[in-house]
């Protein structure tokens, strides 16, 4: 499997540490995942682009209207009070 889907040679495979081998499968997955969505983004830009195109002006969505993905959400913070800090660390 490592060898073919992440462009390793056998002997590259074989003389990796498990470290190095879960890095570059990793590291493999991230590319793909960043390609992924690059993909579905230029595939929203050109939707938004066709849509716009038949709406008046003053009522053309914004890109994100058309579609949000998971990655573009914003992660909500929780604030944490000096007491808090306080009783966890203790």
């Amino acid at each position: 499997m490592a060898c073919g889907m992440y462009d390793m040679s056998l002997v590259d495979f074989y003389q990796a540490t498990p470290r190095e081998t879960f890095n570059i499968i990793k590291g493999k997955a991230k590319v793909q995942a960043e390609e992924q969505q690059t993909s579905w983004e230029q595939m929203r830009w050109q939707t938004w682009w066709l849509v716009n195109v038949h709406i008046e002006r003053n009522k053309r969505l914004s890109i994100q209207d058309l579609a949000r993905f998971p990655w573009e959400k914003k992660q909500e913070r929780k604030s944490i009070s000096l007491k808090d800090i306080k009783n966890f660390l203790n």
